[in-house]
């Protein structure tokens, strides 16, 4: 009960608009998105669809803030893609890749980051957040269990299957010709990073498990 409390808190402040199963917890999640937002310095504050929000998050502006449950949330960076990529029968659109950092961190939220991490969880958090969006352009029934592995040029490797900590878009399912998004955190230890790779996992058959597809880099810059 206490790990599914603290999981909602984090999806709430960290990700912004979501689905939730029943309409209880849409108003629950609306009513804190709303603290959140006013909770904003009026110059922070940019007019957007709500749709938009759904695709990009609430931050989209080097320096925006939220003051959350899990403390104070800031932009240091964010690269826009606006690219798809193709692995075999699978569409990849790339919406953007953020550097989100974390301060005065609440107890809550340190624990359970620990659970992801080897280091030494401190009251300053920062973190890669990637979305994006996969179109599976077959009939066919696939596996694909999405990000394998990030590299980041300060000689940093994180193990993605084990380390996402939201815990919230992790479908690897694709039974047929169906379209999954993804939003997913990891916790880096130097945020002074510009260049990084994405290892995407390869594509098996859901039924066989016969592999479709190798595994594909995706490179990018901050800058």
């Amino acid at each position: 009960m206490k790990r599914s409390l603290i999981l909602l808190l984090i999806a709430t402040a960290l990700v912004g608009c979501s689905d939730k199963d029943t309409e209880a917890a849409q108003e629950t999640e609306s009513n804190k998105e709303e603290v959140q937002k006013s909770e904003q310095p009026e110059e922070n504050k940019v007019e957007r669809s709500n749709e938009e929000i759904q695709r990009e998050g609430e931050l989209i502006e080097i320096g925006q803030t939220v003051n959350g449950d899990t403390g104070k949330v800031e932009l240091i960076n964010i690269k826009e893609f606006n690219e798809t990529i193709e692995q075999g029968p699978l569409k990849i659109e790339m919406i953007n890749a953020k550097l989100i950092e974390n301060t005065n961190s609440t107890q809550a939220f340190k624990q359970h980051l620990s659970q992801f991490v080897s280091h030494e969880v401190g009251d300053e958090v920062t973190y890669i957040q990637i979305r994006y969006n996969v179109e599976n352009t077959s009939d066919d029934e696939l596996y694909w269990s999405n990000l394998k592995n990030i590299v980041t040029d300060q000689k940093e490797q994180i193990n993605a299957d084990m380390e996402e900590f939201l815990l919230q878009s992790y479908e690897t399912e694709f039974l047929g010709n169906v379209q999954h998004d993804y939003v997913q955190s990891f916790v880096i230890k130097n945020s002074d990073i510009n260049e990084v790779k994405f290892v995407f996992n390869a594509i098996e058959d859901l039924n066989s498990y016969e592999k479709i597809t190798d595994e594909i880099e995706y490179n990018f810059t901050f800058d």
